[in-house]
Parts: structure tokens; C-alpha cells; sequence
């Protein structure tokens, strides 16, 4: 057995839109289903093709304490929610 002790930790660094929002503990729900679809050729009975149809993303949950870094999250979601991006409609 040895005497060292070795600590250990994860970090997920955050950053959407050159916007850093902190690191986080952990990441958790990170997936995606694919919904496939079966297609019958019309001369060929012993063969269907499985094409692949709608992608689906599953929720994810990023975990960490509260830290002077929480504020980055408030106010990245109150500039996200107050902002108005205008569309030029193409």
C-alpha cells in the first residue's frame, strides 16, 4: 500500500457564446436517441432498409457549489433573456 495521497478532481469549463460561465463538478444526462425508420424495397421481401429519422437530446445537469462564479449564470441569463437580436427575415 502506498503513502501518497492522491486527490482527485473534475472540472467542466463552461463557455457558450465567449461567455465564461465557471467550472462545474460534474455533467451528468449527456445523450441523444435516434429514432430509426424502417423502409420495405418494393422488389426485394427479404431486406428493409433502417434509416436513421429524428435526433432527440436528453437534458443535461451540471453540478457544482455556490461560488462567486454563480453570478457569472445570473447574469448570463438575464443578458440572454433581456436580449433582442433583430432577423433580417432570411
Amino acid at each position: 500500500m502506498t503513502d501518497n495521497i492522491f486527490a482527485t478532481s473534475v472540472f467542466f469549463k463552461l463557455a457558450i457564446g465567449g461567455s465564461d460561465l465557471g467550472a462545474f463538478h460534474t455533467c451528468s444526462g449527456l445523450g441523444a436517441e435516434v429514432e430509426m425508420e424502417t423502409y420495405a424495397e418494393g422488389g426485394n421481401n427479404g431486406f428493409t432498409w433502417q434509416l436513421p429519422g429524428r435526433i432527440t437530446w436528453t437534458n443535461i445537469t451540471l453540478t457544482r457549489p455556490v461560488t462567486a462564479d454563480t453570478m457569472k449564470i445570473a447574469r448570463w441569463l438575464n443578458e440572454t433573456i433581456q436580449r433582442v437580436e433583430p432577423k433580417d427575415g432570411e
